[in-house]
């Protein structure tokens, strides 16, 4: 991991972090309900990608960031008709 890549992995992990704190509060805003669950499937999609086909994580270290995206996407995506009415 180079200095540069650190960084950009901040910086990304700031702005989603932004993203679902406003998507905490405003849940019934269908736009960022979306964002929300597309930022979870995004994770979910890094991470098994990561383990998987580029083997450049383990799972050891790669379990953390499933164990909280998973759950949350399934999560949000059951109770989507209670939040979006």
């Amino acid at each position: 991991m180079t200095t540069l890549l650190a960084h950009v992995c901040g910086v990304k992990n700031v702005y989603t972090c932004m993203i679902r704190l406003y998507a905490v509060y405003h849940l019934h805003n269908q736009p960022l309900y979306d964002l929300a669950m597309w930022i979870y499937a995004g994770v979910i999609w890094l991470y098994v990608t990561e383990m998987l086909v580029w083997k450049t994580v383990r799972l050891r270290e790669g379990s953390i960031a499933l164990a909280t995206a998973g759950p949350a996407f399934v999560w949000m995506f059951l109770q989507r008709g209670w939040y979006l009415h």
